[in-house]
């Protein structure tokens, strides 16, 4: 049974880098500025959203490294790799740790040769998605560690930019500068 699900799962992430739209953009949210490597394709988004989690919950490794390699190319054409000091995450919300965000994050510490610092403490929920307008009674962001210098924030999808927003706005005060890439945006 498990090269069966092996070679599903592998299709799913084909199928998902195939179908994605890279598309580099700048967006923001309450001042907050972030980007966001690829974008959903609207005509398959509901697959593409299914396949997403697919592999989240089977086999996030398969995709992790290209996720990450795609983040390091953005930020260096953006500020180059060396313009950064440390790089952090979005927590899982749902999930248990580590989740895609942080696999992804410790990717790119290691691609860039930077410091991979668990910032955030899980964030605590009732719901079973991470998506801000179905988890109403999701927690605050708890900072555990410090920050210092310029900073790489990672997350691997931002519907609304709000993880992004919260995360900057508790490591603004400590931060030089904050650069914050999503691998999908809406």
């Amino acid at each position: 049974i498990e090269p069966i699900r092996d070679e599903h799962l592998q299709n799913d992430v084909k199928k998902l880098l195939d179908t994605l739209i890279i598309q580099p953009r700048m967006r923001r949210r309450n001042g907050v500025c972030y980007f966001t490597v690829r974008r959903w394709r609207a005509s398959c988004k509901k697959e593409q959203i299914a396949q997403m989690r697919r592999i989240k919950k089977l086999g996030p490794e398969l995709i992790s490294r290209i996720t990450a390699l795609e983040i390091v190319d953005l930020l260096s054409q953006i500020v180059g790799a060396t313009a950064i000091n440390q790089v952090v995450s979005i927590p899982p919300g749902h999930s248990s740790l580590p989740g895609f965000s942080t696999m992804i994050g410790i990717e790119v510490a290691q691609i860039i040769d930077k410091q991979y610092v668990q910032v955030f403490d899980q964030i605590a929920t009732r719901s079973q998605s991470s998506h801000p307008k179905n988890n109403v009674t999701r927690g605050i962001l708890k900072q555990i560690q410090p920050v210092s210098g310029p900073v790489l924030l990672v997350d691997d999808i931002a519907t609304s930019g709000s993880h992004i927003e919260e995360a900057s706005k508790l490591l603004r005060p400590q931060a030089e500068f904050i650069f914050s890439i999503a691998w999908i945006g809406q």
